[in-house]
């Protein structure tokens, strides 16, 4: 008997640890879904008066003019140090750059188009973003990019704002990434002695988390209850067939 009483718990048992896990991945699977499709129509409405606001043009209105002005006056001296000292071109172009991600967060103005973005469509009132920077390069013969900046690579003559995060021009959001991105634009003119900028629009509410598990909760209580329920059910079968084994002797 008791050889068979090992072998009903170690079933039963194999059969809760399973059933958990079933349940644990298609909660996570549907937290993950929910997390994905969060803000995905604030997110379309967001994109297209953004894109709409800054058409021609790169970052926020007016901030193509400050790019270009600090690219355009040090693009002979770039040129002539990519092609005979390296060292010096590394720091050069570091230099370059970081006047220009001074000079545009100065003149930025993607909080008050974000507001009157937001205001418009009429979105909660308490959304916070994130304006960066992704990537910077240059060409000189309108064939080969040559790359000034790029956010994944680390740069000792730059600030750590800059590494990995991409230069920030605007903004609060911290937990920038995949589920939060709005916009991710790269433009370039393949003419000689031309740039090519990526930079991306992040948005996002400070209550996400909370308001993702509240609508999540009637799919986790489900799961919750079809745990317990088994649990249930296996321990009043396995009672009630404790009771008939000792009453057949």
């Amino acid at each position: 008997m008791s050889s068979s009483i090992f072998n009903v718990r170690f079933i039963a048992i194999a059969s809760f640890v399973i059933l958990a896990g079933v349940q644990y991945f298609l909660v996570y699977n549907t937290f993950e879904l929910k997390n994905d499709q969060f803000f995905l129509a604030e997110s379309k409405l967001i994109k297209e008066d953004y894109s709409n606001a800054i058409r021609n043009d790169k970052l926020f209105p007016g901030g193509q003019a400050i790019i270009d002005s600090f690219l355009n006056r040090n693009m002979y001296e770039l040129e002539r140090l990519y092609k005979s000292d390296s060292v010096h071109f590394e720091g050069y172009s570091q230099l370059v750059i970081d006047s220009i991600a001074v000079s545009l967060r100065a003149a930025s103005n993607v909080d008050s188009l974000m507001t009157a973005i937001i205001r418009d469509n009429k979105l909660e009132d308490d959304l916070i973003w994130l304006s960066t920077i992704d990537h910077i390069s240059v060409t000189f013969n309108g064939q080969q990019y040559v790359t000034l900046y790029d956010k994944f690579k680390q740069y000792e003559g730059l600030d750590n704002a800059f590494q990995n995060k991409g230069i920030v021009v605007s903004g609060s959001l911290q937990n920038a990434g995949p589920s939060n991105l709005v916009s991710n634009i790269t433009i370039s003119t393949p003419t000689a002695y031309s740039n090519r900028i990526g930079f991306s629009l992040y948005t996002d509410t400070p209550h996400r988390m909370r308001a993702i598990i509240a609508r999540m909760l009637p799919t986790f209580l489900l799961s919750l209850f079809s745990i317990l329920s088994l649990a249930t059910i296996f321990y009043i079968t396995f009672r009630n067939w404790s009771k008939q084994k000792s009453w057949q002797k």
